[in-house]
């Protein structure tokens, strides 16, 4: 497996094309913080970010209710 590097520029193409087969997460703006949700348009992804509201671990793995 080789590495590869994304530029910014090229980042919202390539989340579009990973978004026609795949559900996206990633930090996006709520107000004036930032937040992980799932991304419905390339465009809302913002890699400017600095701290989220919660972890990334709240939307990667959702807390099940109790059985």
């Amino acid at each position: 497996m080789s590495l590869k590097i994304i530029s910014k520029q090229d980042m919202a193409p390539f989340v579009s094309s990973v978004m026609s087969q795949y559900d996206v997460l990633g930090p996006v703006a709520k107000e004036d913080k930032f937040v992980f949700a799932p991304l419905t348009d390339a465009a809302l992804l913002r890699l400017d970010y600095n701290t989220t509201i919660l972890l990334p671990k709240k939307a990667l793995l959702p807390q099940a209710g109790c059985v």
